[in-house]
């Protein structure tokens, strides 16, 4: 509501502004408007929106009042607009609008160069914001490229966008697109169908037709009440069908096509507006395929027709239709020097019109549109550079208080690595102690039974077992001393997180892993190797062996102790099945290793879980 009233007041401001100063130049009175209102935002007055949407409004006042600027003038204009619709992200909608703006300006003075190129700016900012593109830069493109008859280009650009294209009638379903939204879809689908027939490709102008009939028919359900909505979506539609027609050379197919369109003639829900643009539509194409058909004495009636048209509007390109269409109609009376004469004269005529020498002016108004914003943006770079000068000028007069701080992080980084350091060692001192202590008095005590009970097969394999225990240990230790990593459980987890995500590409299932951790221990990495083996062989176990869709791992610490559970849910195992497929006695041993334990819980049919306990080293 507040951004209607300011626009209203700032346009009946604006316009009484132009009533008191009749004399003076409008355009003038227009830029000291834009600038009163730079200078309120400027100065607190009027916030970043309100700014923004007065601008907004504003422009289209002038607009509709032909208020022209150069592109030059039209840059510098909104240069402050710019500014602030860039400085933020919750702004990007004002980024379409701003080049919207310009693309109207030029669109609306007949340069149709800086049109194309800020429909190709227009179109840029709405992929960055949302993904896709615009159905409005679209819409121009395809416009502009027909108009000059390079339908290869309109081809090539719904190519590009072949399935933004096809998606519009689903988009203009949806309760959230306007009614002026889905009318600009099914225009858009119509400019790019004309370039595809017009540049023989049928197939992809046969869907495009079809995407054209689905949203127009979507325009008719949505909004039966707005007539000039269903009306122009209809007229587009119908022209797309004589495209078609003219493409493939169908007769009955145009004449359906001017069936429909004398129908919205007679009908009293088509705008007089409207009502203009299909007389002039029919009265061109009937011509055209009266020639064709040489039909005489239709070509005749419709000859004299288009000639009054055109001569409401002396433009040369109109000329030169007309001559060429006599051309053709002379032709098919059999009077053809007269023929060869009017073709001639409408070449003629073509080289003074649009041809390649106006393609080339607009190339060079696309490139001047694109020099005088570089300027712009030039001009905004060299503004920065200045601000960062004075930036790097505080920098150095505050660099001493910046050496001192830097002395006095690397003093206390250098404190943090020492009492890392002092950490490890006492760590790596318990380690020592709690690991190769029992393993160390277990071996003495297995000997000390050797001696006892005498020699026995048993007994000896669980010394070798122990021993070779006792050396993995001291192994595991001899690599924490050695390497430059330190193993911790959150490096763990870490692992095993990567583990699940690739197995999940190629596997579908889901998976969560939860951390109850206080902090972040290090842990030796005899007990990494071995948690990690164990989890591993509980996941393979999963994916081999278990119907499967979901695994569940959660890492929790009470005090010193590390208790980790892992479930799956899948079917677990019927009684007597303990060791098939899930490894229980690999992973019992290591767990025994680690003078940890273990509870299996088998809840079949319904998967299993596992709960490991150990002490962190």
């Amino acid at each position: 509501m507040r951004k209607h009233f300011v626009a209203i007041l700032v346009a009946a401001l604006f316009f009484h502004n132009l009533s008191l100063q009749a004399q003076t130049n409008i355009k003038d009175s227009a830029v000291s408007l834009l600038k009163g209102l730079e200078k309120a935002h400027k100065g607190g007055k009027m916030s970043d929106r309100i700014y923004l949407d007065t601008v907004h409004s504003t422009m289209l006042s002038l607009l509709s009042v032909d208020v022209n600027f150069t592109n030059k003038e039209l840059l510098a204009v909104l240069e402050p607009y710019r500014q602030t619709a860039w400085s933020s992200h919750q702004f990007d909608e004002d980024k379409r609008t701003y080049y919207s703006l310009l693309s109207n300006q030029a669109q609306f003075t007949g340069r149709a160069g800086e049109m194309l190129y800020y429909a190709d700016k227009f179109n840029e900012v709405e992929k960055a914001n949302s993904g896709r593109a615009s159905v409005t830069a679209l819409t121009i493109q395809s416009d502009y490229y027909n108009t000059n008859n390079s339908f290869d280009l309109s081809q090539a650009l719904y190519k590009n966008n072949e399935v933004f294209v096809l998606g519009l009638p689903a988009e203009a379903r949806k309760e959230t697109t306007t009614m002026p939204q889905a009318v600009q879809s099914v225009v858009l689908l119509v400019k790019l169908g004309e370039g595809l027939y017009g540049a023989g490709d049928t197939i992809n102008g046969n869907k495009v037709l079809q995407a054209a009939r689905e949203a127009t028919e979507t325009v008719e359900s949505r909004f039966p009440d707005v007539n000039r909505a269903v009306a122009h979506s209809q007229y587009a539609y119908y022209t797309l069908i004589y495209y078609k027609a003219d493409a493939i050379g169908s007769a009955p197919l145009a004449l359906e096509s001017f069936a429909l369109m004398e129908k919205q003639l007679q009908s009293d829900k088509t705008p007089d507006y409207l009502k203009n643009f299909i007389s002039f539509f029919l009265t061109e194409k009937k011509l055209a395929f009266f020639i064709r058909e040489k039909n005489t004495d239709s070509t005749a009636v419709y000859l004299k027709a288009f000639d009054e048209e055109y001569k409401k509007d002396q433009l040369v390109y109109n000329l030169y239709i007309t001559k060429r269409l006599k051309s053709l109609a002379l032709y098919n009376e059999g009077r053809y020097r007269e023929a060869s004469d009017s073709m001639l004269a409408a070449i003629k005529l073509l080289d003074s019109s649009r041809t390649i020498a106006t393609r080339e002016v607009d190339e060079m108004m696309y490139a001047q549109a694109k020099t005088e914003e570089q300027d712009v943006l030039l001009a905004e770079a060299k503004a920065a550079a200045q601000r960062r000068e004075n930036t790097i000028r505080l920098i150095v007069a505050g660099a001493l208080l910046l050496v001192t701080a830097g002395l006095l992080f690397i003093w206390r980084q250098r404190q943090r690595q020492r009492k890392k350091l002092i950490e490890f060692k006492l760590n790596m001192a318990r380690n020592i102690h709690d690991e190769t202590g029992p393993a160390l008095l277990y071996a003495k005590s297995l000997a000390k039974n050797y001696r006892t009970k005498g020699y026995s097969e048993e007994l000896t394999e669980e010394v070798e077992k122990q021993l070779d225990n006792t050396i993995a240990v001291i192994r595991g230790l001899s690599h924490d001393l050695k390497s430059t990593e330190l193993h911790s459980v959150f490096q763990l987890i870490k692992e095993l997180d990567g583990v699940l995500k690739k197995l999940k590409g190629v596997n579908v299932f889901t998976y969560s892993i939860d951390k109850q951790l206080k902090e972040d221990r290090f842990i030796s990495h005899y007990q990494y190797s071995h948690l990690k083996s164990i989890l591993h062989e509980c996941i393979t176990n999963s994916v081999k062996h278990s119907q499967f869709d979901k695994i569940q791992m959660s890492f929790r610490q009470e005090n010193n102790r590390l208790q980790i559970t892992y479930k799956d849910n899948g079917k677990g195992w019927e009684q007597g099945d303990e060791a098939k497929g899930i490894g229980l006695e690999n992973i019992a041993e290591r767990v025994k290793q680690m003078n940890g334990e273990y509870l299996v819980t088998n809840n079949f049919p319904e998967g299993y879980a596992i709960d490991i306990k150990v002490l962190l080293r």
